[in-house]
C-alpha cells in the first residue's frame, strides 16, 4: 500500500474528530489505558493506522476518537477516510462513491469503522499487519487490540 498516496487523500484523526461535536465529546472524555500506552510508545514510529469512518456511525463515534488520542498523546500516525455513505438501493455496492472514497471499494470495506494497521519501514513499507472492523474484540479497548496487533506483527 502506498502510504504517501494515502496521506495525500486523508486527514489526521484529530482533524477529523475535532470537526464533529459527538466525536469531540468522546475525545475529551475518554481515558486511555496508560499501561497499554507505555507499550505502544515503543512502536509508534513503526506503524501507520488508516481508517474509514462516518459521522452517522455509532461505532465510528466511539472508536475514532481513541485513535485521535493516540495520535495526539503518543504521536501515532493515524489517517482517516471520512464521509462514508452507504448505497442502500444498490445491491452490488455497499458504499456510494462519491462521496465515499473509492478506496472503500478497492479495500473491500464492508463495515465501519474499518481500521487497518500498516507496517512502516524501508523494506515492507505499507504492508498490512492487522485490522479492526467496527469495534475491538469483546473485553478489549481499541488501544489494547491495537497493541495486540502490533505485538503479533513483531512476533512475525
Amino acid at each position: 500500500m502506498d502510504l504517501d498516496q494515502i496521506r495525500e487523500r486523508t486527514q489526521s484523526a484529530y482533524d477529523f474528530v475535532s470537526s464533529l461535536e459527538l466525536f469531540k465529546y468522546v475525545y475529551d472524555n475518554y481515558q486511555l489505558n496508560q499501561e497499554v500506552i507505555t507499550e505502544l510508545k515503543k512502536y509508534v514510529n513503526d506503524y501507520t493506522v488508516v481508517l474509514f469512518a462516518a459521522s452517522w456511525c455509532r461505532d465510528s463515534r466511539a472508536g475514532v476518537p481513541v485513535f485521535a488520542l493516540l495520535e495526539t498523546e503518543i504521536g501515532l500516525e493515524v489517517r482517516v477516510f471520512g464521509g462514508m455513505e452507504t448505497a442502500p438501493f444498490d445491491q452490488d455496492h455497499t458504499w456510494t462513491i462519491p462521496p465515499s472514497p473509492p478506496e472503500a471499494e478497492e479495500w473491500g470495506v464492508t463495515a465501519i469503522p474499518w481500521i487497518v494497521v500498516f507496517l512502516r519501514d524501508n523494506s515492507k513499507n505499507g504492508q498490512e499487519v492487522g485490522k479492526i472492523v467496527e469495534r475491538p474484540q469483546w473485553g478489549m479497548t481499541m488501544e489494547e487490540e491495537l497493541l495486540e496487533i502490533i505485538k503479533n506483527a513483531q512476533a512475525g
